[in-house]
Formats: C-alpha cells, sequence, structure tokens
C-alpha cells in the first residue's frame, strides 16, 4: 500500500484527524486511571501497583 507524503510527513491523516487521536487518548487515559482508583479502592492493587501502572498510563 503506497501513501502520499504531504510536507508535513503526516501522510493522509489531516490536523482534524490527528487531533481527535489526541483526545482520544487523553479520554482513554482519563478512563483508565478510573479504573486504576477503583481497583486500588477495592484491595485489589497495592499502592505501590497503582502508582507504577499510573506512571505507565500518563506516559
Amino acid at each position: 500500500m503506497n501513501m502520499k507524503m504531504g510536507k508535513s510527513g503526516r501522510g493522509c491523516m489531516g490536523k482534524m484527524e490527528e487531533e481527535n487521536l489526541n483526545n482520544n487518548s487523553a479520554s482513554e487515559s482519563s478512563e483508565a486511571i478510573e479504573i486504576l482508583k477503583n481497583r486500588y479502592a477495592k484491595g485489589e492493587i497495592t499502592l505501590q501497583e497503582y502508582q507504577e501502572m499510573k506512571e505507565e498510563i500518563l506516559k
């Protein structure tokens, strides 16, 4: 499959699509952190596990 690249090097993806991907990533991270908080609150994971996983999500 060949994709033409524009000057920006984004291929067929425009600025709007790129911004939507960034927004989705932030939304997914927020949701993942909420799940993590709930797991910690229920005692399913330790504080250390919570902190490590949160750090990984926010990378």
